[in-house]
């Protein structure tokens, strides 16, 4: 069974309040522009006039708040359609997997530990929780403020469009291959737990069968081997790679900003911009830096959550084997 295959029949029902969960970080973008657009203005009439009123700063005063409040209003409706459906989400997916569990043969269970696929069931749901999570609040918020940004710099100026354009690609040229190695450890890690939670449960379930027929020195010694051999080895090595992410993310933002700078600062020494379009640019470019960062964090963070979804939803993608006939009739247990 596939991915998409399986959690579409889930939500289909629910989609409109989907629809509505989404809706607030679209809103996010729009505010990331108005509001500093409101703050642009201000700067406008602040330049221009040096005696003031009221009235020549109300619009941008208005459009500021307004921008808070439509944002905020957003995110209460989006948090009421998350309360309506989410739920009911996670229920069904318990109850959608353990009926496809259901259906495999005793030679399943057999071959495969018990606490490997609970572990794997809890898993799937962790899995969900934190994948929607990421693309709901994190990553398409953040995305999706960084289009905004880099759409409104064009409004400004193209060059600095392509100028912010360059610095993205590197970021993401950077982050996609340093992902790839971190999604492959973070799913062996992940197979690791699984394994070793399977051991655990087995051992457990069979604890007086260990104490009469085996030795305790020896289970504990096999665990701990693929505890150190292989799960801590993996976790270590993806460790590593997150850590190499980072400091190549945090020089490319420390580089982007001291070249922003430099490069609007030349802009107004040569009077292509204004002090307003200087002040609209840094303090978006500002907003739009924290959101690129932020957003590459989370989709670190994403990929190494789809490596443990992966890991176990390989649970439902074993073909069943042991189906109910068709013509199978219900076992009558009499009292």
């Amino acid at each position: 069974m596939g991915i998409i295959k399986f959690f579409w029949q889930i939500i289909k029902p629910y989609k409109w309040w989907y629809l509505l969960m989404m809706q607030a970080p679209f809103v996010s973008a729009i505010y990331a522009f108005s509001s500093n657009y409101a703050i642009k203005m201000i700067v406008d009439v602040f330049t221009a006039n040096n005696n003031l009123s009221f009235a020549e700063v109300g619009f941008p005063v208005f459009l500021y708040i307004g921008s808070v409040l439509v944002l905020e209003t957003s995110w209460r409706v989006s948090q009421y359609s998350w309360m309506r459906s989410q739920p009911n989400i996670r229920a069904e997916i318990f109850s959608q997997v353990y009926c496809y569990i259901q259906g495999q043969s005793w030679t399943y269970f057999q071959n495969t530990a018990s606490g490997s696929i609970v572990s794997k069931i809890k898993g799937i749901v962790d899995g969900y929780n934190n994948l929607w999570a990421g693309v709901h609040h994190k990553i398409s918020e953040n995305l999706l403020c960084c289009i905004a940004c880099i759409v409104a710099f064009a409004f400004v100026r193209v060059e600095i469009f392509w100028f912010m354009i360059l610095w993205s690609l590197c970021f993401l040229i950077v982050f996609y291959f340093t992902s790839k190695k971190i999604q492959s450890l973070s799913t062996k890690t992940a197979n690791s737990k699984h394994f070793i939670l399977g051991k655990i449960a087995d051992n457990i379930t069979n604890i007086f069968n260990i104490i009469l027929f085996s030795s305790q020195k020896r289970e504990l010694g096999d665990l701990t081997k693929s505890c150190y051999n292989d799960m801590a080895k993996n976790d270590s090595s993806q460790i590593k790679w997150e850590i190499i992410q980072n400091i190549a993310g945090t020089i490319l933002y420390c580089l982007m900003l001291f070249s922003l700078f430099i490069f609007m600062i030349d802009l107004r020494i040569k009077n292509i911009v204004t002090t307003s379009d200087f002040v609209f640019v840094m303090t978006l470019a500002w907003y739009f830096i924290e959101k690129l960062w932020t957003f590459f964090i989370n989709l670190a963070e994403f990929v190494r959550n789809l490596g443990d979804f992966k890991s176990s939803f390989s649970l439902l993608q074993v073909p069943q084997n042991n189906l109910d006939k068709s013509d199978a009739v219900e076992l009558n247990i009499l009292k």
